[in-house]
C-alpha cells in the first residue's frame, strides 16, 4: 500500500513539473514617485541656502526642466536643475529677495524611472522671511476667434502698472497653461496686478512681437480678493489690418 502511495505521490509531482506557466510580472507600476524628504524643508522660512535637495522614494527623471520648471517671481538668473538617482537638486545662483516668497513649480518634470508616471502638481515654497505668501489666483484662456485653446501660451502678472510693461519688462510672475487652457499662480503676494497671456514664442516673457497672441485684462485684479478669471486670446495685427480694410 505504502508503494501504491509513493509512486501516486511522484506521478503528481512529475506532472506538476511539467506544466510550465509564464510568470505574470504582477501589476503595472502606475504611482509616480513620492517626495520623501526636503533639505530645506517644504515651505521653509527664512531661508538662506543657495541649494534646494529633493529625495524621492524611488528612481527618478527629471524631463527638460529648462522648459518645465517655473520659478517665481522669475529670477534675473535660471537655477539649476539636475537630477539624479533618486534625488533633484535646485541650484540658486540669484540673490534672494528679503521678505519674498518663492514657489517652484514641477510641471510634468518628474517622472519615475521604469514606468515614467509624472508627478502631477508638484509645488516646492520657502520665505526668505517670516512666512509664506499664500494667496492665489487662478484662470483660463481661450482663443477669442475661434474659442479653441492653445496651451503654448502662458499667463504673467505685472505689478509694474504701467500699459507698457508687458512689451518692456519682465512680469513677475508667469504661469504656464495647461491642457485646458488653465492656469494657476500660488504662493502670490497680495496686491495690485495687471494680467496678461501671451504666447512669448522666444521665451523672454514679453509681448514684443504684433502677430503674437495676446489676452489681457480691461482692469487691474487683486490678488488676495480676486481669484478667477477667463481671457480671450487674439492677435493684434491681424485686429489693425481688419480695421484698416
Amino acid at each position: 500500500m505504502n508503494k501504491i502511495y509513493l509512486v501516486l505521490a511522484l506521478a503528481v509531482l512529475l506532472v506538476s513539473c511539467g506544466q510550465q506557466v509564464a510568470p505574470t510580472g504582477g501589476p503595472k507600476d502606475s504611482i509616480p514617485p513620492k517626495l520623501v524628504m526636503a533639505v530645506p524643508e517644504v515651505n521653509a522660512k527664512n531661508f538662506k541656502s543657495d541649494r534646494i535637495t529633493l529625495y524621492f522614494d524611488e528612481y527618478i527623471t527629471l524631463d527638460n526642466p529648462f522648459e518645465k520648471i517655473t520659478y517665481s517671481p522669475i529670477p534675473k538668473i535660471n537655477p539649476n536643475a539636475d537630477g539624479k538617482l533618486r534625488t533633484i537638486t535646485i541650484k540658486i545662483k540669484d540673490t534672494l529677495e528679503a521678505n519674498t516668497t518663492y514657489s517652484i513649480d514641477f510641471g510634468e518634470s518628474i517622472k519615475d524611472v521604469n514606468e515614467g508616471n509624472i508627478l502631477k502638481n508638484f509645488n516646492y515654497a520657502f520665505s526668505t522671511g517670516e512666512f509664506i505668501d499664500s494667496a492665489f489666483f487662478t484662470g483660463q484662456v481661450f482663443i477669442a476667434e475661434t474659442g479653441l485653446i492653445d496651451s503654448t501660451l502662458v499667463a504673467v502678472l505685472h505689478n509694474n502698472l504701467d500699459d507698457s510693461a508687458v512689451t518692456n519688462a519682465k512680469p513677475r510672475y508667469f504661469s504656464r497653461l495647461k491642457g485646458d487652457g488653465s492656469f494657476l499662480f500660488r504662493n502670490l503676494k497680495p496686491g495690485v496686478y495687471n494680467l496678461f497671456a501671451i504666447k512669448d514664442q522666444n521665451g523672454d516673457r514679453k509681448y514684443d512681437q504684433p502677430s503674437e497672441l495676446i489676452a489681457f485684462m480691461d482692469n487691474t485684479i487683486i490678488v488676495g480678493i480676486d481669484t478667477s478669471v477667463v481671457l480671450y486670446a487674439f492677435e493684434a495685427e491681424r485686429i489693425d489690418t481688419t480695421i484698416i480694410k
